[in-house]
């Protein structure tokens, strides 16, 4: 064995727990514990101990693999983004099919963690490393510059002239809140009401809302 390969032995085993390492990928098995656990609680609640525990592994792994929880909750979310639909970039796209693409998946995304808007805001975007926050930067300035160049493409024709920016950030912010804010909506409605009905009854409110504002009269 040579001495770099020995530097990089697996730490003892805690009693009672078996390493991720042995039931397949650690790095895998710390990516999908941190998603688990952000499921149910706040990202503030989620430790690099707890995420260390769920994956069965040793938290100094957190940093090996990742280079610190920073890194580690980008990967989440990046890993999250996989399962939104993408509209085909060969495709062209209207302000209505892209409006109606962008409520739905944003609805999708802040659905797969307890809090999105604290994930995204609190710990990547105010976050202390200067690739994650860049990260994000380039992630919505992508989404931005889209909605900008599929509305310079239709105003005039069929849509008022709007602020790309401004619906990117409205978008966010009516469909983030919904899930967010469940403590709130949910003691509004009839008991027994299903959370999947009724989030996909926003959706529809929530889209009509928006191309009947952007629509010219």
């Amino acid at each position: 064995m040579s001495k770099r390969q020995g530097s990089q032995q697996t730490p003892k085993r805690t009693p009672g727990r078996p390493y991720a390492a042995e039931a397949g990928d650690a790095k895998e098995a710390i990516l999908q514990a941190a998603i688990r656990l952000l499921k149910d609680n706040l990202p503030a609640q989620v430790t690099n101990s707890m995420i260390a525990r769920e994956a069965g592994a040793d938290p100094a792994l957190i940093r090996y693999y990742f280079g610190g929880r920073p890194a580690l909750l980008q990967a989440v979310v990046e890993e999250l983004l996989k399962d939104i639909r993408q509209p085909p970039p060969a495709s062209p796209m209207n302000a209505e099919a892209f409006v109606t693409w962008r409520v739905d998946s944003t609805l999708k995304f802040a659905r797969m963690a307890r809090s999105m808007q604290r994930l995204m805001v609190d710990e990547l975007a105010e976050s202390e490393s200067d690739e994650v926050r860049e990260a994000v930067r380039l992630r919505n300035k992508g989404l931005v510059d889209r909605y900008a160049d599929i509305l310079k493409s239709q105003v005039s024709e069929e849509i008022v002239d709007v602020d790309p920016l401004f619906l990117h950030v409205a978008i966010l912010g009516v469909c983030e809140f919904f899930t967010a804010a469940q403590a709130i909506v949910l003691p509004l409605v009839e008991p027994g009401t299903d959370p999947a009905d009724l989030a996909a009854r926003y959706e529809t409110f929530v889209i009509d809302l928006f191309l009947n504002g952007l629509r010219k009269r």
